[in-house]
């Protein structure tokens, strides 16, 4: 009877860590704040993604996530099928391809926004872990941005005129660049204590339309790339660097992709050097990217494997 009993508690989430799985962060925002806990906005290839299917068949479903994290998270999945046509409700996959964009995510999927029980987002953790345990702690260190933005909020209090947008300003930093156009009040407080935009939020709150548009202008450019010989490879690096140094107001994860694509062409040219120095701008363009571990791994191949090489085949020749 005991055993019967559990399994009805923990079925209707009432005993035990059970995460709730939500179809909307508006159904999960009640949830949230109703548990104090975090939303999870998951955007994910659930069913043919292998990453995706790991993260929710051994990380989310097992008892060591459940009674440590379960009960502290609410879950919101934003669904892609393998191909777009495979789609049963198109008018839903228009709406998480908008998701997606707004959130400038292209770092692959599972790719996670983490939102307080108010729907604010504050951090992106991309991809699984091995075990529970370092998926866990993952979040933990993703917990900690959260802590740091509600830390110099609070100083905020009191302060007036170009201070208070500082302060706030400061605040805002700790939040990753693509997130930050969900805090609309304070940005508007930021730009109308700053009118002539020397902290740079002019353009936030426009952020996600100036993505797009460039992000397409990108896609545009590399699929120009059709001619693999050293001169026209040349060419190309050449009409990335101009488009990164000529577009307006260019967004940092558009630019953080175009330098990685200038890397790539580089890497095609055996250019190792400028393939590692193209690395380090995309990291800089936007280091908190759900991009940038990639890049920085990409980084520390050149520094452990290609660069010992490279000095090495330079030695023999002197």
């Amino acid at each position: 009877m005991k055993r019967v009993i559990l399994s009805i508690l923990l079925a209707a989430g009432v005993y035990g860590g059970e995460m709730p799985v939500m179809d909307s962060l508006e159904s999960a925002l009640p949830v949230a704040k109703r548990d104090g806990r975090t939303i999870l906005l998951n955007f994910t290839g659930k069913e043919w993604c292998p990453a995706c299917i790991h993260l929710r068949t051994k990380i989310f479903a097992s008892d060591e996530y459940k009674n440590q994290a379960g009960d502290r998270y609410v879950e919101v999945e934003v669904i892609f099928p393998r191909r777009p046509e495979e789609a049963s409700d198109k008018e839903k996959l228009s709406a998480n391809e908008q998701m997606l964009d707004e959130y400038h995510i292209t770092s692959g999927f599972p790719t996670m926004v983490l939102h307080d029980e108010n729907g604010l987002p504050f951090a992106t953790v991309v991809g699984t872990r091995r075990t529970p345990a370092e998926f866990i702690a993952t979040l933990e260190k993703a917990q900690e941005l959260r802590k740091q933005r509600d830390i110099l909020l609070a100083q905020v209090e009191g302060k007036q005129g170009m201070e208070r947008a500082e302060a706030l300003a400061e605040a805002m930093r700790v939040v990753p660049e693509n997130l930050r156009f969900k805090y609309t009040d304070i940005v508007n407080e930021i730009n109308e204590l700053d009118p002539e935009n020397t902290l740079g939020f002019k353009n936030v709150l426009v952020a996600p339309k100036l993505y797009k548009q460039q992000l397409g202008a990108l896609f545009q450019l590399a699929q120009s790339i059709d001619d693999m010989s050293p001169e026209g490879l040349q060419m190309q690096a050449q009409r990335m660097q101009d488009f990164i140094q000529n577009t307006p107001d260019l967004q940092p994860e558009v630019a953080q992709l175009a330098w990685r694509i200038k890397s790539e062409i580089h890497a095609l040219r055996r250019e190792y050097p400028q393939m590692y120095a193209d690395l380090q701008r995309a990291v800089d363009a936007a280091p908190n990217s759900g991009l940038a571990p990639r890049l920085r791994a990409g980084m520390e191949n050149y520094e452990k494997n290609i660069r010992p090489k490279l000095e090495e085949a330079a030695s023999r020749e002197k």
